[in-house]
Order: structure tokens, then C-alpha cells, then sequence
């Protein structure tokens, strides 16, 4: 068995040298549960064992660095495989983080669309698209966006976006484009082009773009 030459300490670590050349990272928690001093032997499973428990914590770390801000669990692989763990490390981290509540792609996307239905004019379509983009899957995209559609497609809502970012009263074809252009969907477009109508918020000067 290897034999330990030198043992050097840090702030939350160990760092060993053996007498075959080789070195490693442990951990205090687990190096503590093997004999580590100078002139000792320690067996090939017990350096591999400190070995992945230091790169495992690491990447906990980092994940948990990375998660102070909200991101996906797409974000969250893209940004481990950058720092270069291996994908047994980054599943592991990743079921470790979503355990925990650190990651959860339904809580994010339902933030998300919050925060921009007060915000702006946008309609279903921009959310699936948008969120598809940040790596949610299609069935949980799914679901989101007809949780809040009835929020999204409140006619009203659009309508007072409408006329803030055209500055008042438009053309329907105007009016029509803005809203499809928003990822509004075809029906949704239709009722809110009917009641500007009502409201008289639309001015002659277009042809009907629904024709």
C-alpha cells in the first residue's frame, strides 16, 4: 500500500502526497475518519473514496454558488459542465439541489411569467417559446402557460398594454400585427381586435388585416 509522505493542512482541507509521486485533495469531515500522517499506509479505496467525496462537495459548492441567483436545471448543467465535473457529478449534484429545493424549473417558470404579465404584452405563445429557451421541458411549459393563461388573455389587460406602446388609438391592422407579433394567439387576437372596436380604440386607415 502507498505510504503517506507529507500532510499539509489549509482552511477547510487536507493535502496529501504519497510516496509513489501521486497527491490529493481531502476533505476534513472524511479525512478525519482515516489515519493521516506521515509514515502511515493508506489503502487505494480509502484515497479514492476522499478523493470523490472532495470533487463531489466541490461541486455542490459551486452549484449552490451559482443558485443565489434563480436559473433552470439547464442553466445549472451548462454552468457545472463549464467548470468541468463529470456527468455522474453533475446528476448527482443536480438530484441533491432539486431534493433540496435549490433548483425547481416549475417554481422558476411560474415566477417568471409573473413577472412579465405586469409588465408587458405578451401572449402564450411568447411564454412557451421563451421558456422552452431556458431549457424547461415542453410538458412543464405546457402546464405553466395554461395555468396563467386565463391571466395572460385577460382582454383588458392587453388592451391598456396596447395603447400605452401605441401611444393611443390604431389602425386594426396595426393593432392585429402588434398582438400576433407579441405571440398572441389567433383567437385571443380576434376578441381583443372586437372589443377595441367597442371601445373605440381603433381609428379607419387600414384595411381589415383579418380578411
Amino acid at each position: 500500500m502507498p505510504i503517506v509522505s507529507t500532510v499539509s493542512f489549509s482552511e477547510k482541507q487536507i493535502e496529501v502526497t504519497l510516496d509513489d509521486g501521486s497527491s490529493f485533495t481531502a476533505l476534513y469531515t472524511i479525512a478525519n475518519s482515516v489515519l493521516l500522517k506521515e509514515g502511515a499506509e493508506i489503502g487505494g479505496e480509502d484515497v479514492a473514496r476522499m478523493k470523490e467525496e472532495f470533487v463531489r462537495t466541490r461541486c455542490v459548492a459551486a452549484a449552490l454558488s451559482y443558485l443565489r441567483l434563480p436559473h433552470t436545471e439547464r442553466d445549472l448543467t451548462v454552468h457545472l459542465k463549464k467548470k468541468a465535473y463529470s456527468a455522474e457529478q453533475i446528476a448527482a449534484t443536480l438530484d441533491y439541489c432539486r431534493r433540496s429545493g435549490f433548483v425547481n424549473d416549475e417554481e422558476y417558470a411560474s415566477r417568471y411569467v409573473e413577472s412579465v404579465i405586469v409588465r408587458k404584452c405578451a401572449g402564450e405563445l411568447y411564454f412557451q417559446k421563451k421558456l422552452f429557451e431556458k431549457g424547461i421541458n415542453q410538458t412543464l411549459v405546457k402546464k405553466i402557460v395554461a395555468h396563467f393563461a386565463p391571466e395572460i388573455n385577460r382582454i383588458e389587460s392587453i388592451l391598456r398594454f396596447a395603447a400605452k406602446k401605441n401611444k393611443g388609438p390604431v389602425t386594426r391592422e396595426r393593432l392585429y400585427r402588434f398582438l400576433i407579433s407579441r405571440g398572441y394567439t389567433d383567437g385571443v387576437v380576434r376578441r381583443a381586435l372586437a372589443a377595441a372596436a367597442e371601445e373605440g380604440q381603433l381609428v379607419n386607415g387600414d384595411d381589415d388585416a383579418e380578411s
